[in-house]
């Protein structure tokens, strides 16, 4: 069952980080615990939301904020599918698929509850500093809830690469090229 799967990921991924002598950041450990306890099908539907949101489509945006909106539905104290919603708003927003003052408005009432629900989900960050970047132009406060993202999971890829985004849009090219280079190497 999809509940056995997410039990043994846990128990591999614990294991995998004990053989290697590698102690799992905290949030790290409550964020796997997390995923584990909550509804499969909410976790499911999360997953489905990621693979629609990542095409950058119209039709994917439209399938990715059903999909987190069906995870919420199922669990709603599951932080990512906030966190996902937040990142369909900020992209659709970006495209012009949807007005990005609207989006904008959307993204943040995602951010906040994503947050309420887990004040150290990563990914909540990422979203806050993209929307800080795109929406309200808040340069130092993009770059400081970036790197706030980033210290929480360094393994975030959105995270780094759109730090990298706002990056190359400050001029800093050589930080950049590093940043957009760990995505990719994590990615």
């Amino acid at each position: 069952t999809m509940g056995d799967i997410i039990s043994i990921q846990t128990d591999v991924a614990e294991h995998v980080a004990r053989s290697l002598m590698v102690e799992l950041l905290p949030n790290h450990h409550s964020e796997i615990e997390r995923a584990s306890a909550s509804d499969t099908i909410a976790y499911e539907d999360y997953l489905k939301g990621r693979y629609y949101w990542n095409k950058r489509t119209e039709d994917g945006f439209t399938k990715a904020l059903k999909y987190f909106q069906t995870a919420i539905e199922h669990a709603p104290g599951y932080a990512p599918a906030y966190a996902g919603l937040a990142d369909v708003y900020q992209i659709s927003g970006f495209y012009s698929s949807v007005p990005p003052k609207q989006a904008f408005v959307k993204a943040e009432v995602a951010i906040k509850k994503a947050l309420e629900i887990n004040p150290t989900f990563a990914e909540a960050y990422s979203s806050m500093a993209y929307g800080k970047l795109l929406y309200e132009w808040d340069f130092a406060g993009a770059e400081k809830a970036f790197q706030h993202s980033l210290e929480l999971n360094p393994n975030n890829v959105t995270g780094h690469y759109w730090y990298a985004l706002f990056l190359a849009a400050m001029e800093r090219s050589d930080e950049a090229l590093a940043q957009i280079r760990l995505a990719s190497e994590l990615d």
